[in-house]
């Protein structure tokens, strides 16, 4: 009726195969076109779930992949920025969006007003 687990060492040999992201499209084409279903015993079952990644908070909000386009000057001051804060890049943008939907300001100030804040200080009496 039913087929019998794989063996302990075939199990692991199955586990050490090589890693699908290192595949190209005809091996992983091949390997999907073989696939079967074969039982494993509870212990095989235990370590292969404790291979998974921990599960997400179901009302977690989803982040949304959006493809971005800049020039390479750009993007390489774009790195050096976010490594000089240690974060990645896509955090810094992520930052940096925020913060200019929100309006905040930023230390950086126009030429303009300052020129005008210096031109409004009155003049000291010599």
């Amino acid at each position: 009726m039913g087929e019998q687990p794989m063996s302990d060492s075939e199990f692991h040999a199955v586990l050490g195969q090589r890693d699908v992201r290192d595949m190209n499209a005809e091996q992983i084409g091949e390997l999907l076109d073989n696939l079967t279903v074969v039982p494993t015993t509870a212990a095989q079952q235990a370590e292969l779930e404790a291979l998974l990644p921990p599960p997400g908070e179901p009302d977690a909000p989803l982040n949304v992949v959006r493809s971005l386009r800049l020039p390479q000057e750009l993007n390489q001051r774009l790195d050096d920025a976010a490594a000089a804060q240690g974060i990645p890049a896509s955090v810094f943008i992520r930052r940096a969006i925020e913060s200019a939907i929100a309006g905040t300001t930023t230390n950086l100030v126009s030429l303009d007003d300052v020129l005008r804040a210096i031109q409004s200080v009155p003049k000291a009496a010599a």
